[in-house]
């Protein structure tokens, strides 16, 4: 393998494993998106971020009238947001669509505090499908949790900070094991 090639290589599984670091979620994504902008401009690129948090590089290439090229990837994965909480319980509403097991008793999650520390938390149970809409019903028969309130209860206690608080699954941020990456961050990829 050439340098280039392992330069590129390596600055990608770099860039992975920052990037694994960052417990977002839906509407939870500035982290990842000012880390992206600052590698972005460090490796000389033009940065804007739009109203909506994404981040737009650019580069001129050194012929005008080529075609553009674009990249796109999103940058939250499912996870949950805390909504209510009284002493250790928690009520969390869900972004985006969740397996069945993201609502099962004993499954584990992290709750994050407004100064940025991962409490441990586990799922105590969930809101039945609500058989009375369609879409639940359809979503709970294909393997998806069905419902948008989950129940979990704090380990050990911690401030939170204002709610609402993002919640992630208990997932690696990012290990290779045989040549295979596992990251929080490529849990819906």
């Amino acid at each position: 393998m050439n340098t280039g090639q392992q330069n590129i290589e390596s600055s990608a599984i770099e860039i992975l494993s920052d990037l694994g670091r960052f417990t977002a979620t839906s509407f939870w994504e500035d982290g990842p998106a000012d880390y992206l902008a600052e590698r972005a401009e460090s490796a000389g690129l033009e940065v804007t971020i739009d109203p909506w948090g994404n981040v737009l590089a650019t580069k001129t290439g050194s012929d005008p009238d080529a075609p553009g090229i674009a990249f796109v990837a999103h940058m939250d994965h499912p996870g949950y947001e805390v909504v209510a909480r009284t002493g250790e319980n928690i009520t969390l509403k869900t972004l985006g669509r969740m397996g069945i097991a993201a609502g099962r008793a004993g499954t584990t999650i992290k709750v994050i505090t407004e100064s940025g520390e991962q409490i441990p938390a586990t799922v105590s149970g969930a809101e039945p499908a609500d058989g009375e809409l369609p879409k639940f019903k359809a979503a709970a028969a294909a393997g998806w949790l069905g419902t948008d309130t989950v129940y979990a209860k704090i380990d050990r206690e911690a401030a939170l900070g204002k709610l609402p608080r993002p919640a992630v699954p208990d997932l690696p941020d990012f290990l290779i094991e045989d040549d295979m990456i596992r990251m929080r961050a490529a849990d819906d990829l």
